[in-house]
């Protein structure tokens, strides 16, 4: 039987506070402080070779457009001949992550393409995720490899240059190497779910994460880099039900004015903002969303 794999999202070694290789932080650190590791990793788990990569970045945030939703990388390589990559650590489960990775894609893209650039000039693209969790619900593949392909099965090459690439991490070793990953990729992903060193890649990245999580200035960097994502998600959450609540008070107007044209507005606007836990502006809001919608 093969042994489960442990959770090591709270490791302690070397002190209270140890931060392991499928921390987010900690993956894009050695990452980015060692542009040789990405190098490798991109190379095994792609199976390409790369020449040399001219930037190795994380959280790289693209903001094309004040108006547009910016993307932000967990690592950003660049090769020198103009090949991207993001490699992006994904812990929790992610519903929408074809959509992410279109949004990855387009924003490289359209970070490369410069005014009077032919396409035929335009480089490749890689999203590689690496998924700590099932990404997909009823499927156990393992690996995913997407390209763009024809829809109704004629057999056209439509080579866009872009890949997507998703790992199940979870998954068992001997499906993962079925799929064509080899024994460093494997190794990678052993010490990312079960902190397994094998090999002698994985050993340098362990010996690098213990001179990070030895540093005082670095753990406490990356404490920080927690509390921005728990304020982040917590912003995200309020957003969100904020709008959920905002939707509620419009239907429930819309409701309430069909069976009385004539009702108490100052009324409905103290009620519902009370049962909504809205503020009457918000209410008013939407009760002149509502007459705006009767107009057109």
């Amino acid at each position: 039987m093969k042994k489960k794999k442990k959770d090591v999202s709270n490791v302690s070694e070397n002190g209270p506070i140890y931060f392991p290789f499928s921390h987010p932080f900690a993956f894009a650190s050695l990452l980015s402080f060692h542009p040789e590791f990405a190098k490798v990793m991109i190379e095994n788990f792609l199976n390409i070779e790369i020449d040399h990569l001219e930037v190795v970045e994380t959280e790289k945030a693209i903001l094309l457009s004040p108006t547009k939703k910016s993307v932000r990388f967990d690592v950003y390589a660049k090769e020198a001949n103009g090949r991207s990559f993001d490699v992006e650590l994904q812990v929790k489960k992610e519903e929408f992550i074809a959509n992410r990775s279109r949004y990855y894609h387009a924003n490289m893209t359209m970070n490369e393409l410069k005014r009077g650039k032919p396409y035929d000039k335009l480089p490749e693209s890689a999203v590689i995720f690496l998924c700590l969790n099932h990404p997909f619900k009823g499927s156990r593949e393992g690996v995913y490899r997407f390209r763009m392909k024809e829809d109704s099965g004629i057999d056209v090459e439509f080579n866009d240059g872009q890949l997507t690439m998703i790992v199940d991490c979870k998954e068992k070793e001997e499906i993962l190497r079925e799929k064509g990953l080899n024994e460093l990729s494997m190794q990678v992903i052993n010490f990312l779910t079960d902190n397994r060193v094998e090999g002698e890649f994985v050993v340098e990245l362990k010996s690098e994460l213990d001179r990070l999580n030895d540093d005082y200035d670095w753990r406490k960097t990356a404490m920080t880099f927690e509390d921005e994502l728990r304020r982040e998600k917590r912003e995200s959450y309020e957003e969100g039900s904020i709008h959920a609540r905002r939707e509620a008070v419009l239907i429930t107007i819309r409701r309430e004015k069909r069976k009385d044209p004539n009702i108490n507005e100052e009324e409905l606007i103290e009620e519902l903002s009370l049962d909504y836990k809205v503020s009457e502006d918000t209410v008013r809001e939407c009760l002149q969303e509502y007459y705006q919608s009767l107009e057109e």
